[in-house]
Protein backbone atom coordinates (compact mmCIF):
# COMPACT_ATOMS: atom_id res chain seq x y z
CA UNK A 1 0.00 0.00 0.00
CA UNK A 2 1.37 3.51 -0.92
CA UNK A 3 0.31 6.85 -1.86
CA UNK A 4 1.56 9.81 -3.79
CA UNK A 5 1.99 13.31 -2.41
CA UNK A 6 2.74 16.36 -4.65
CA UNK A 7 6.05 18.13 -3.36
CA UNK A 8 7.73 20.73 -6.05
CA UNK A 9 5.99 19.67 -8.78
CA UNK A 10 6.32 16.06 -8.73
CA UNK A 11 4.80 13.39 -7.03
CA UNK A 12 6.24 11.19 -4.49
CA UNK A 13 5.40 8.19 -2.54
CA UNK A 14 5.06 7.79 0.87
CA UNK A 15 3.68 5.48 4.01
CA UNK A 16 0.29 5.76 4.72
CA UNK A 17 0.46 3.44 7.47
CA UNK A 18 -2.69 1.80 6.94
CA UNK A 19 -3.42 -1.35 9.89
CA UNK A 20 -5.56 -4.00 9.09
CA UNK A 21 -6.49 -6.06 11.57
CA UNK A 22 -4.03 -4.66 14.37
CA UNK A 23 -1.23 -5.44 11.76
CA UNK A 24 0.59 -2.56 8.76
CA UNK A 25 0.27 -3.13 5.62
CA UNK A 26 3.76 -3.43 3.92
CA UNK A 27 5.09 -0.38 2.37
CA UNK A 28 6.86 -0.98 -1.35
CA UNK A 29 9.10 1.67 -0.35
CA UNK A 30 10.39 -0.47 2.06
CA UNK A 31 10.55 -4.02 0.33
CA UNK A 32 9.47 -4.37 -3.59
CA UNK A 33 6.95 -6.43 -5.17
CA UNK A 34 7.02 -9.64 -7.05
CA UNK A 35 5.03 -10.31 -9.50
CA UNK A 36 5.75 -13.15 -12.06
CA UNK A 37 8.99 -12.66 -11.39
CA UNK A 38 8.87 -9.25 -12.19
CA UNK A 39 9.92 -6.68 -9.31
CA UNK A 40 8.11 -3.65 -8.94
CA UNK A 41 9.52 -0.94 -6.90
CA UNK A 42 8.40 2.06 -5.73
CA UNK A 43 9.68 4.56 -8.22
CA UNK A 44 8.69 2.37 -10.95
CA UNK A 45 11.89 2.77 -12.30
CA UNK A 46 14.72 -0.02 -13.75
CA UNK A 47 18.03 1.15 -11.72
CA UNK A 48 17.38 -1.52 -8.75
CA UNK A 49 16.56 -4.31 -11.24
CA UNK A 50 19.59 -3.66 -13.60
CA UNK A 51 21.67 -4.17 -10.59
CA UNK A 52 19.90 -7.10 -9.57
CA UNK A 53 20.30 -8.74 -12.59
CA UNK A 54 23.78 -7.78 -13.24
CA UNK A 55 24.76 -8.94 -9.95
CA UNK A 56 22.14 -12.12 -11.08
CA UNK A 57 24.62 -12.87 -13.87
CA UNK A 58 27.93 -12.50 -11.92
CA UNK A 59 27.05 -14.43 -9.34
CA UNK A 60 26.39 -17.09 -12.20
CA UNK A 61 28.90 -16.82 -14.09
CA UNK A 62 31.52 -16.61 -10.79
CA UNK A 63 29.79 -20.37 -9.65
CA UNK A 64 30.62 -21.81 -13.34
CA UNK A 65 33.91 -20.35 -13.03
CA UNK A 66 35.05 -21.96 -9.88
CA UNK A 67 33.91 -25.31 -11.01
CA UNK A 68 36.85 -27.97 -11.62
CA UNK A 69 35.93 -28.33 -15.41
CA UNK A 70 37.59 -27.14 -18.59
CA UNK A 71 37.47 -24.25 -20.80
CA UNK A 72 34.86 -26.17 -23.33
CA UNK A 73 32.89 -27.54 -20.57
CA UNK A 74 32.29 -23.98 -19.11
CA UNK A 75 31.20 -22.84 -22.69
CA UNK A 76 28.48 -25.90 -22.69
CA UNK A 77 26.92 -24.58 -19.69
CA UNK A 78 26.93 -21.22 -20.49
CA UNK A 79 25.30 -21.70 -23.80
CA UNK A 80 22.74 -24.08 -22.60
CA UNK A 81 21.94 -23.49 -18.67
CA UNK A 82 23.10 -19.99 -18.33
CA UNK A 83 21.47 -18.14 -20.65
CA UNK A 84 18.49 -20.35 -20.17
CA UNK A 85 18.43 -18.99 -16.45
CA UNK A 86 18.18 -15.18 -17.46
CA UNK A 87 16.06 -15.51 -20.28
CA UNK A 88 12.75 -14.82 -18.37
CA UNK A 89 14.43 -11.37 -16.74
CA UNK A 90 15.04 -10.59 -20.85
CA UNK A 91 11.54 -11.19 -21.62
CA UNK A 92 9.53 -9.59 -19.09
CA UNK A 93 11.73 -6.11 -18.33
CA UNK A 94 11.89 -3.45 -20.74
CA UNK A 95 15.49 -3.26 -20.39
CA UNK A 96 17.76 -0.62 -22.08
CA UNK A 97 19.78 -2.08 -24.99
CA UNK A 98 22.85 -0.52 -23.76
CA UNK A 99 22.77 -1.88 -20.37
CA UNK A 100 22.30 -5.43 -22.43
CA UNK A 101 25.41 -4.82 -24.08
CA UNK A 102 27.06 -4.06 -20.84
CA UNK A 103 25.90 -7.54 -20.40
CA UNK A 104 27.48 -8.84 -23.31
CA UNK A 105 30.63 -7.57 -22.23
CA UNK A 106 30.44 -9.39 -18.65
CA UNK A 107 29.91 -12.84 -21.10
CA UNK A 108 32.40 -12.04 -23.47
CA UNK A 109 35.32 -11.72 -20.57
CA UNK A 110 34.42 -14.76 -19.02
CA UNK A 111 34.27 -16.85 -22.53
CA UNK A 112 37.33 -15.61 -23.98
CA UNK A 113 39.17 -16.47 -20.37
CA UNK A 114 37.83 -19.93 -20.23
CA UNK A 115 38.57 -20.33 -24.71
CA UNK A 116 41.80 -19.13 -23.68
CA UNK A 117 42.17 -16.67 -26.49
CA UNK A 118 43.65 -13.80 -26.80
CA UNK A 119 42.14 -10.40 -25.61
CA UNK A 120 42.48 -8.52 -28.93
CA UNK A 121 40.52 -11.47 -30.82
CA UNK A 122 37.84 -10.54 -32.34
CA UNK A 123 34.36 -10.75 -30.06
CA UNK A 124 32.32 -12.32 -33.58
CA UNK A 125 33.89 -15.41 -32.77
CA UNK A 126 32.19 -16.51 -30.19
CA UNK A 127 28.43 -15.53 -31.80
CA UNK A 128 28.83 -16.33 -35.68
CA UNK A 129 27.49 -19.52 -36.52
CA UNK A 130 30.03 -22.29 -37.83
CA UNK A 131 29.40 -21.10 -41.58
CA UNK A 132 31.58 -18.38 -40.57
CA UNK A 133 33.95 -20.02 -38.37
CA UNK A 134 31.99 -18.80 -34.73
CA UNK A 135 31.30 -21.39 -31.82
CA UNK A 136 28.08 -20.22 -32.42
CA UNK A 137 27.40 -19.29 -28.61
CA UNK A 138 24.57 -17.45 -27.73
CA UNK A 139 24.57 -13.72 -27.14
CA UNK A 140 22.81 -12.35 -24.33
CA UNK A 141 21.56 -9.27 -26.62
CA UNK A 142 20.55 -10.89 -29.54
CA UNK A 143 18.84 -13.39 -27.12
CA UNK A 144 17.45 -10.26 -25.61
CA UNK A 145 15.93 -8.71 -28.66
CA UNK A 146 14.38 -12.45 -29.85
CA UNK A 147 12.75 -12.78 -26.53
CA UNK A 148 11.28 -8.92 -26.85
CA UNK A 149 10.37 -9.88 -30.64
CA UNK A 150 8.13 -12.95 -29.23
CA UNK A 151 6.68 -10.87 -26.21
CA UNK A 152 5.75 -8.45 -28.73
CA UNK A 153 4.05 -10.92 -31.06
CA UNK A 154 2.12 -12.67 -28.81
CA UNK A 155 0.87 -9.47 -27.25
CA UNK A 156 -0.09 -8.36 -30.61
CA UNK A 157 -2.02 -11.58 -31.43
CA UNK A 158 -3.65 -11.89 -28.30
CA UNK A 159 -7.58 -12.51 -27.76
CA UNK A 160 -8.37 -9.66 -25.28
CA UNK A 161 -8.70 -6.75 -27.06
CA UNK A 162 -7.46 -4.53 -24.09
CA UNK A 163 -3.93 -6.00 -24.76
CA UNK A 164 -3.99 -5.65 -28.42
CA UNK A 165 -4.79 -1.95 -27.92
CA UNK A 166 -2.29 -1.51 -25.63
CA UNK A 167 0.25 -2.73 -27.65
CA UNK A 168 -1.02 -0.64 -30.68
CA UNK A 169 -0.67 2.90 -28.81
CA UNK A 170 3.05 1.30 -27.25
CA UNK A 171 3.70 1.16 -31.04
CA UNK A 172 2.66 4.08 -32.62
CA UNK A 173 4.26 6.15 -29.67
CA UNK A 174 7.54 4.03 -30.22
CA UNK A 175 7.77 4.37 -33.91
CA UNK A 176 9.55 7.80 -34.68
CA UNK A 177 11.67 6.91 -31.40
CA UNK A 178 15.48 6.31 -32.32
CA UNK A 179 15.78 3.87 -29.39
CA UNK A 180 15.40 0.41 -29.85
CA UNK A 181 12.11 -0.76 -29.05
CA UNK A 182 10.51 -4.64 -29.84
CA UNK A 183 7.47 -3.03 -31.28
CA UNK A 184 9.81 -1.40 -33.95
CA UNK A 185 11.90 -4.41 -34.34
CA UNK A 186 8.60 -6.61 -34.82
CA UNK A 187 7.63 -4.61 -38.03
CA UNK A 188 10.78 -4.76 -39.32
CA UNK A 189 11.28 -8.27 -39.03
CA UNK A 190 7.58 -8.62 -39.86
CA UNK A 191 7.99 -7.01 -43.23
CA UNK A 192 11.21 -9.03 -44.16
CA UNK A 193 9.51 -12.42 -43.19
CA UNK A 194 6.79 -11.38 -45.78
CA UNK A 195 9.46 -10.94 -48.47
CA UNK A 196 11.30 -13.74 -47.91
CA UNK A 197 7.88 -16.02 -47.96
CA UNK A 198 7.46 -14.73 -51.56
CA UNK A 199 11.02 -14.91 -52.46
CA UNK A 200 11.67 -18.33 -51.00
CA UNK A 201 14.19 -20.28 -48.32
CA UNK A 202 17.40 -21.52 -49.69
CA UNK A 203 17.44 -25.01 -48.70
CA UNK A 204 20.68 -26.21 -45.90
CA UNK A 205 22.30 -28.74 -44.62
CA UNK A 206 20.35 -32.04 -45.25
CA UNK A 207 16.86 -30.95 -45.81
CA UNK A 208 15.86 -32.63 -49.48
CA UNK A 209 14.82 -30.24 -52.04
CA UNK A 210 11.33 -28.38 -51.45
CA UNK A 211 11.63 -29.23 -47.78
CA UNK A 212 11.21 -26.63 -45.43
CA UNK A 213 11.44 -27.05 -41.67
CA UNK A 214 7.70 -26.63 -40.03
CA UNK A 215 8.58 -23.50 -37.72
CA UNK A 216 5.44 -21.30 -36.15
CA UNK A 217 5.54 -17.41 -37.31
CA UNK A 218 7.13 -16.67 -33.70
CA UNK A 219 9.98 -18.61 -34.71
CA UNK A 220 10.79 -17.76 -37.79
CA UNK A 221 10.71 -14.29 -36.48
CA UNK A 222 13.11 -14.88 -33.83
CA UNK A 223 15.41 -16.51 -36.86
CA UNK A 224 15.04 -13.30 -38.14
CA UNK A 225 16.30 -11.53 -35.44
CA UNK A 226 19.64 -13.47 -35.07
CA UNK A 227 20.43 -13.73 -38.91
CA UNK A 228 20.50 -9.71 -38.85
CA UNK A 229 22.66 -9.47 -35.73
CA UNK A 230 25.16 -11.97 -37.59
CA UNK A 231 24.65 -9.85 -40.66
CA UNK A 232 26.09 -6.84 -38.59
CA UNK A 233 28.73 -8.91 -37.14
CA UNK A 234 29.77 -9.76 -40.53
CA UNK A 235 29.89 -6.23 -41.78
CA UNK A 236 31.98 -5.15 -38.63
CA UNK A 237 34.72 -7.84 -40.51
CA UNK A 238 34.48 -6.77 -44.02
CA UNK A 239 36.83 -3.80 -43.17
CA UNK A 240 39.12 -5.47 -41.01
CA UNK A 241 42.10 -6.69 -43.33
CA UNK A 242 44.04 -9.11 -40.64
CA UNK A 243 40.79 -10.98 -38.18
CA UNK A 244 38.32 -10.57 -41.19
CA UNK A 245 40.62 -12.21 -43.65
CA UNK A 246 39.27 -15.55 -43.53
CA UNK A 247 35.81 -13.86 -45.38
CA UNK A 248 37.90 -14.10 -48.47
CA UNK A 249 38.47 -18.44 -48.34
CA UNK A 250 36.74 -19.50 -51.34
CA UNK A 251 35.15 -22.95 -50.73
CA UNK A 252 36.62 -23.46 -47.72
CA UNK A 253 34.59 -26.53 -45.25
CA UNK A 254 34.70 -25.55 -41.89
CA UNK A 255 36.13 -27.57 -38.50
CA UNK A 256 33.48 -29.49 -36.62
CA UNK A 257 33.10 -27.41 -33.68
CA UNK A 258 30.03 -29.14 -32.71
CA UNK A 259 29.97 -29.83 -28.68
CA UNK A 260 29.87 -33.94 -29.86
CA UNK A 261 33.44 -33.09 -31.02
CA UNK A 262 34.86 -30.75 -28.34
CA UNK A 263 32.78 -32.38 -25.10
CA UNK A 264 32.01 -36.33 -25.59
CA UNK A 265 34.07 -37.30 -28.58
CA UNK A 266 37.83 -35.79 -27.79
CA UNK A 267 38.47 -34.99 -30.98
CA UNK A 268 39.86 -31.78 -30.61
CA UNK A 269 41.17 -30.68 -27.12
CA UNK A 270 41.12 -27.06 -25.81
CA UNK A 271 44.39 -26.55 -26.21
CA UNK A 272 43.91 -27.17 -30.61
CA UNK A 273 41.08 -25.11 -30.18
CA UNK A 274 42.70 -22.53 -28.83
CA UNK A 275 45.34 -22.36 -31.30
CA UNK A 276 42.38 -23.06 -34.19
CA UNK A 277 40.81 -19.63 -32.77
CA UNK A 278 43.82 -17.63 -32.56
CA UNK A 279 45.45 -18.67 -35.93
CA UNK A 280 42.36 -18.71 -37.82
CA UNK A 281 42.06 -14.67 -36.62
CA UNK A 282 45.79 -14.05 -36.92
CA UNK A 283 46.09 -13.13 -32.99
CA UNK A 284 48.45 -15.93 -32.03
CA UNK A 285 51.56 -15.17 -30.35
CA UNK A 286 53.82 -14.83 -33.93
CA UNK A 287 56.86 -12.63 -33.39
CA UNK A 288 54.91 -10.04 -35.55
CA UNK A 289 52.44 -9.69 -33.23
CA UNK A 290 54.55 -9.69 -29.98
CA UNK A 291 56.21 -6.52 -31.90
CA UNK A 292 52.82 -5.05 -32.58
CA UNK A 293 51.94 -5.63 -29.01
CA UNK A 294 54.98 -4.18 -27.84
CA UNK A 295 56.19 -7.39 -25.75
CA UNK A 296 59.01 -8.17 -28.13
CA UNK A 297 61.68 -5.39 -30.19
CA UNK A 298 61.52 -7.70 -33.35
CA UNK A 299 59.09 -9.41 -35.34
CA UNK A 300 61.80 -11.91 -37.42
CA UNK A 301 61.49 -15.70 -37.75
CA UNK A 302 63.44 -17.24 -35.53
CA UNK A 303 64.24 -20.12 -38.32
CA UNK A 304 65.38 -17.66 -41.70
CA UNK A 305 65.18 -14.26 -40.55
CA UNK A 306 62.04 -12.86 -42.19
CA UNK A 307 61.28 -9.36 -40.87
CA UNK A 308 57.59 -10.52 -40.97
CA UNK A 309 57.33 -13.34 -39.08
CA UNK A 310 53.15 -13.96 -38.78
CA UNK A 311 51.29 -17.17 -38.92
CA UNK A 312 51.12 -18.01 -42.38
CA UNK A 313 55.04 -17.40 -42.36
CA UNK A 314 55.78 -19.69 -39.91
CA UNK A 315 52.90 -22.70 -41.34
CA UNK A 316 53.37 -22.41 -45.06
CA UNK A 317 56.32 -19.68 -46.07
CA UNK A 318 59.58 -20.58 -44.23
CA UNK A 319 62.17 -21.80 -46.30
CA UNK A 320 64.11 -23.07 -43.26
CA UNK A 321 61.02 -24.93 -42.59
CA UNK A 322 60.75 -26.37 -46.01
CA UNK A 323 63.97 -26.97 -46.41
CA UNK A 324 64.11 -29.18 -43.61
CA UNK A 325 61.06 -31.36 -45.09
CA UNK A 326 58.91 -29.80 -41.80
CA UNK A 327 55.63 -29.74 -44.53
CA UNK A 328 56.23 -32.79 -46.02
CA UNK A 329 56.05 -34.43 -42.59
CA UNK A 330 52.83 -32.87 -42.16
CA UNK A 331 51.71 -33.30 -45.80
CA UNK A 332 52.60 -37.23 -45.38
CA UNK A 333 50.84 -37.54 -42.07
CA UNK A 334 47.58 -36.06 -43.59
CA UNK A 335 47.96 -38.35 -46.63
CA UNK A 336 47.90 -41.25 -44.38
CA UNK A 337 44.57 -41.09 -42.40
CA UNK A 338 42.99 -40.46 -46.02
CA UNK A 339 44.50 -43.07 -47.88
CA UNK A 340 44.04 -45.51 -44.61
CA UNK A 341 40.14 -44.57 -45.09
CA UNK A 342 40.50 -45.37 -48.81
CA UNK A 343 41.91 -48.75 -48.12
CA UNK A 344 39.08 -49.44 -45.71
CA UNK A 345 36.44 -48.97 -48.13
CA UNK A 346 38.17 -50.74 -51.03
CA UNK A 347 38.81 -53.74 -48.72
CA UNK A 348 35.17 -53.93 -47.72
CA UNK A 349 34.27 -53.78 -51.65
CA UNK A 350 36.94 -55.87 -53.21
CA UNK A 351 35.77 -58.73 -50.18
CA UNK A 352 31.97 -58.36 -50.88
CA UNK A 353 29.66 -60.38 -53.45
CA UNK A 354 28.05 -57.46 -54.60
CA UNK A 355 28.97 -56.48 -58.26
CA UNK A 356 27.14 -54.37 -61.61
CA UNK A 357 25.07 -57.53 -61.76
CA UNK A 358 23.99 -58.07 -58.17
CA UNK A 359 22.00 -54.46 -57.56
CA UNK A 360 19.69 -54.09 -53.79
CA UNK A 361 16.46 -52.35 -54.69
CA UNK A 362 14.61 -49.38 -52.11
CA UNK A 363 10.93 -49.90 -52.37
CA UNK A 364 9.47 -46.25 -50.81
CA UNK A 365 6.31 -46.57 -49.00
CA UNK A 366 3.65 -44.03 -48.08
CA UNK A 367 2.42 -42.51 -44.93
CA UNK A 368 -0.60 -45.35 -44.97
CA UNK A 369 2.51 -48.05 -45.24
CA UNK A 370 1.46 -48.93 -49.10
CA UNK A 371 3.97 -49.00 -51.81
CA UNK A 372 3.64 -45.54 -53.81
CA UNK A 373 5.28 -47.47 -57.18
CA UNK A 374 4.22 -50.25 -58.47
CA UNK A 375 7.86 -51.60 -59.50
CA UNK A 376 10.69 -50.87 -56.93
CA UNK A 377 13.38 -47.89 -57.52
CA UNK A 378 16.93 -48.88 -58.74
CA UNK A 379 19.13 -47.99 -55.56
CA UNK A 380 22.43 -45.15 -56.92
CA UNK A 381 25.47 -47.06 -57.82
CA UNK A 382 28.47 -46.18 -55.44
CA UNK A 383 31.76 -45.83 -57.23
CA UNK A 384 33.72 -48.36 -55.96
CA UNK A 385 30.65 -51.40 -56.57
CA UNK A 386 31.46 -52.08 -59.99
CA UNK A 387 34.53 -54.15 -59.54
CA UNK A 388 36.58 -56.20 -56.74
CA UNK A 389 40.22 -56.01 -58.03
CA UNK A 390 40.63 -52.16 -56.65
CA UNK A 391 44.43 -51.23 -55.72
CA UNK A 392 45.88 -48.31 -53.97
CA UNK A 393 49.32 -46.67 -53.91
CA UNK A 394 50.23 -43.48 -52.23
CA UNK A 395 53.40 -41.42 -52.42
CA UNK A 396 55.40 -40.16 -48.94
CA UNK A 397 58.29 -38.13 -49.36
CA UNK A 398 60.36 -41.17 -47.80
CA UNK A 399 58.62 -43.89 -49.27
CA UNK A 400 58.09 -42.92 -52.79
CA UNK A 401 55.72 -44.95 -54.74
CA UNK A 402 56.43 -45.31 -58.47
CA UNK A 403 52.75 -44.79 -60.99
CA UNK A 404 51.86 -48.17 -62.14
CA UNK A 405 53.78 -48.34 -65.63
CA UNK A 406 51.48 -50.85 -66.78
CA UNK A 407 48.70 -47.70 -66.87
CA UNK A 408 50.71 -45.26 -68.68
CA UNK A 409 54.73 -44.98 -68.35
CA UNK A 410 55.25 -41.27 -66.88
CA UNK A 411 57.76 -40.20 -64.05
CA UNK A 412 54.50 -38.02 -62.49
CA UNK A 413 53.94 -39.26 -58.79
CA UNK A 414 50.26 -38.10 -57.72
CA UNK A 415 49.55 -38.40 -53.95
CA UNK A 416 46.96 -41.06 -54.26
CA UNK A 417 46.59 -43.86 -57.48
CA UNK A 418 43.53 -45.85 -57.25
CA UNK A 419 42.93 -48.27 -60.26
CA UNK A 420 40.83 -51.06 -61.50
CA UNK A 421 42.70 -53.61 -64.32
CA UNK A 422 38.88 -54.83 -64.80
CA UNK A 423 37.50 -51.56 -65.59
CA UNK A 424 40.48 -50.19 -66.95
CA UNK A 425 39.62 -46.96 -64.27
CA UNK A 426 42.21 -45.26 -62.23
CA UNK A 427 41.32 -42.57 -59.59
CA UNK A 428 43.87 -39.72 -59.11
CA UNK A 429 43.95 -37.73 -55.69
CA UNK A 430 46.23 -34.85 -55.28
CA UNK A 431 47.08 -33.55 -51.92
CA UNK A 432 47.76 -30.01 -50.75
CA UNK A 433 48.62 -28.76 -47.26
CA UNK A 434 48.82 -25.43 -47.74
CA UNK A 435 48.05 -21.76 -46.14
CA UNK A 436 43.61 -21.50 -46.42
CA UNK A 437 43.88 -18.06 -48.83
CA UNK A 438 45.69 -19.92 -51.69
CA UNK A 439 43.30 -22.76 -52.31
CA UNK A 440 42.21 -21.57 -55.32
CA UNK A 441 45.60 -20.80 -56.58
CA UNK A 442 46.44 -24.28 -55.80
CA UNK A 443 43.61 -26.12 -57.08
CA UNK A 444 44.33 -24.40 -60.76
CA UNK A 445 48.12 -25.42 -60.52
CA UNK A 446 46.95 -28.99 -60.10
CA UNK A 447 44.52 -29.47 -62.76
CA UNK A 448 46.88 -27.33 -65.02
CA UNK A 449 49.63 -29.83 -64.90
CA UNK A 450 47.96 -33.14 -64.67
CA UNK A 451 45.40 -31.73 -67.66
CA UNK A 452 48.62 -31.20 -69.54
CA UNK A 453 50.31 -34.54 -69.83
CA UNK A 454 49.13 -37.37 -67.48
CA UNK A 455 45.48 -37.60 -67.81
CA UNK A 456 46.01 -37.08 -72.15
CA UNK A 457 48.21 -39.94 -71.83
CA UNK A 458 46.28 -42.38 -69.58
CA UNK A 459 43.25 -41.95 -72.12
CA UNK A 460 45.08 -42.57 -74.81
CA UNK A 461 46.31 -45.87 -73.24
CA UNK A 462 42.76 -47.20 -73.12
CA UNK A 463 42.02 -46.02 -70.17
CA UNK A 464 39.33 -43.56 -67.91
CA UNK A 465 41.39 -40.87 -65.47
CA UNK A 466 39.78 -39.00 -62.94
CA UNK A 467 41.39 -36.30 -61.17
CA UNK A 468 40.46 -35.06 -57.37
CA UNK A 469 42.37 -32.27 -55.75
CA UNK A 470 42.06 -32.49 -52.02
CA UNK A 471 43.25 -29.02 -50.27
CA UNK A 472 43.56 -29.20 -46.38
CA UNK A 473 44.31 -25.76 -44.79
CA UNK A 474 46.99 -25.07 -42.07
Amino acid sequence: MQQFVQKSGTYQAYDPEILIDGQIISYVGNNPIKFLGHWIYVDLGLNDTKQRIEDKLKTLFQTVDECGLNGVMKCWIYNNMLTSKMSWDLMIYNLPVSFVYELDAICTRFLKKWLGVTRSITVTVLYRSKDYFGLNLKKLSDLYKSLQVSKGHALKNSDDTKVVEAYNNKREKQENSPRWSYTTELTARERDLYFQELVGVVTKDRVGLGCKPKLTERQKLRQLVESVSENDMLVTLVNKGVQGKFLTWENTMQLDLGWNSLIYNYKMSPALLKFHLNSTHDVANTPANMKLWNYSSTGNCALCGWKTCNIKHILAVCSVARNSKRYNWRHDNVLRVIAGALLDQLKMYNSSGSTTSDKEWIRFKSKDGKYEHPKPKLRKERPFERAKDWKLIWDEDTLPAQFPQHIYNTAERPDIVVWSDSLREVVLIELTCGDESNFSDQVARKEARYNRELIPGIDGCGWKALLFTVEIGC
